[in-house]
């Protein structure tokens, strides 16, 4: 085959060397989809400056979001969790502003300090999964235990409520309007024992009841126009979100997040994310019914009872843990990676026939491993087709992760030269121009594409993959090509069995 120069020209017959510059792409992957996340959250009503409800905008860092958002905002502590997994800062993160629900209600709840205490001591309580201590004298009054307890609320900027005291009743506001707030739990002693051997004598603590978490928080959220324009179209545009949290656990916006995906996963639009919603305060039989009424390949839910945090903050750690991750390779799973999330250490795993249950029904659940509550399997929703037939093609969540990689690397092969202004032709045509594209320099690329996964350890059975790749000039319109191929995904590993055999 002749070498085509662009430059040099043929006819040339007297002496010279010529010497040509031709940029070659090294290969025909791209590198590592960059995660992108987008953190959908309410913020401080005070905070209107410069902020335009439902239009993303950059952040950097969480206090970046704090100083857009409001400290201890819904958006901001979602940020705490993300960034924080992420070392801090992050530069492909954007925040959409959400606007609070009409007529919403904070939830709110009390802690009450009844006579006066008999010795010194440290009460040590939880707020949302902050660790807040108080410590009074001997022959602190109810009043007193109050106002201490009120000072140390007010000194956690990033807290999730505000707190004000009336004779030892400490009334706690949620900063953030609407029903998230009801998921706000309160504790006395987290730790067990070991604080509770600290508390002073004398005095007695109530803390709400419900399980100890505010309530009357009242006025549902509302996503819809975070997804979708005034004609019902996708409204995320080109930028390839591959994370997207989602605070709200209601049927109404995860109808949303579902209607969007099916959007974005459009073959115009080839943007499907990854997203999340959190479930704390629901039983096992509660936890295990919720995929079936999600049922999305976008959407993954998890659940542990043992949070101190709001299920909210629960899938902002699995969010930041997720892209972590993907940073350094998109078909890794997330198993035994620690949330941070603070948890009643107290209450022991479930078994391994629960989980396995939850994970099957497509539930993402946690361990607690040396006080720490770390991720046991992620699983997306999807569990049933659309004609109702069992699927376990969208099965867990590394899965969409790696597709999104894929559709990634794909789209860069084409986006690029020769490509973007490329002629078509048949493979018979014998031509040295480098833009002609024919079927066979397809089959090559997509080849090509696939020793690449192979090497990354995305793809298994490269030779029977590749022989399922074909390309042809559409047969009604000559300036399309029309190509395919069966790709066999490596799998995370999750199961080894062995068997011992010995004799006797």
């Amino acid at each position: 085959m002749a070498i085509a120069f662009n430059t040099v020209n043929p006819a040339s017959r007297a002496s010279q060397v010529f010497i040509e510059l031709q940029g070659v792409r090294r290969s025909v992957s791209a590198g590592n989809l960059p995660p992108i996340g987008l953190i959908v959250g309410q913020y401080d009503q005070a905070k209107i400056a410069g902020i335009t409800d439902y239009e993303p905008v950059q952040v950097f860092t969480a206090d970046d979001v704090a100083d857009k958002a409001g400290f201890g905002s819904e958006a901001h502590r979602q940020a705490l969790w993300v960034f924080g997994i992420l070392g801090g800062f992050y530069d492909n993160m954007w925040w959409v502003p959400i606007p609070e629900p009409g007529a919403a209600v904070k939830a709110s709840g009390t802690i009450i300090f009844a006579t006066n205490t008999t010795s010194g001591g440290t009460w040590y309580f939880s707020i949302g999964g902050d660790l807040i201590p108080v410590t009074v004298a001997s022959g602190a009054t109810p009043t007193e235990a109050g106002d201490a307890l009120v000072t140390a609320i007010t000194a956690n900027a990033n807290g999730l409520v505000t707190a004000v005291n009336a004779s030892g009743t400490v009334t706690l506001t949620a900063k953030t309007a609407g029903l998230n707030g009801n998921q706000i739990k309160l504790a006395l002693n987290p730790s067990g024992q070991t604080q509770e051997a600290q508390n002073p004598e004398g005095m007695t603590v109530s803390l709400p009841g419900s399980g100890g978490y505010l309530t009357s928080g009242a006025g549902a959220t509302d996503t819809e126009d975070v997804f979708f324009d005034s004609e019902s179209a996708d409204k995320l545009g080109d930028r390839f979100y591959t994370c997207i949290s989602n605070p709200y656990n209601d049927s109404t916006n995860l109808g949303y997040y579902k209607a969007a995906w099916d959007l974005r996963k459009d073959p115009s639009i080839k943007r499907p994310f990854n997203s999340f919603v959190g479930y704390v305060k629901e039983d096992y039989a509660g936890a295990f019914a919720v995929p079936a009424t999600i049922n999305s390949e976008g959407i993954s839910p998890v659940w542990d009872a043992r949070s101190l945090s709001p299920n909210w903050e629960l899938q902002a750690a699995v969010m930041g843990l997720v892209m972590w991750s993907n940073v350094f390779d998109p078909g890794r799973p997330f198993k035994t990676l620690s949330t941070g999330i603070p948890h009643d250490s107290s209450v022991g795993d479930l078994s391994y026939a629960k989980n396995d249950a939850l994970f099957r029904a497509g539930m993402g659940y946690f361990k607690s491993v040396a006080g720490e509550l770390r991720v046991g399997d992620l699983a997306t929703s999807y569990r049933t087709n659309a004609v109702g037939a069992s699927t376990e093609e969208w099965f867990d969540t590394v899965s969409v992760s790696l597709r999104q990689q894929k559709i990634y690397d794909i789209e860069n092969v084409f986006n690029n030269e020769p490509y973007i202004r490329g002629m078509l032709t048949s493979d018979d045509a014998i031509t040295a121009k480098p833009y002609v594209i024919k079927p066979k320099k397809v089959v090559s690329d997509l080849s090509a594409l696939v020793d690449f996964w192979t090497s990354e350890g995305w793809t298994k059975n490269p030779a029977d993959v590749k022989a399922t790749i074909s390309a042809e000039i559409n047969a009604t319109n000559n300036s399309r090509i029309d190509a395919e191929m069966i790709d066999d995904e490596a799998k995370a590993l999750r199961i080894v069995a062995a068997l011992y055999k010995f004799l006797f």
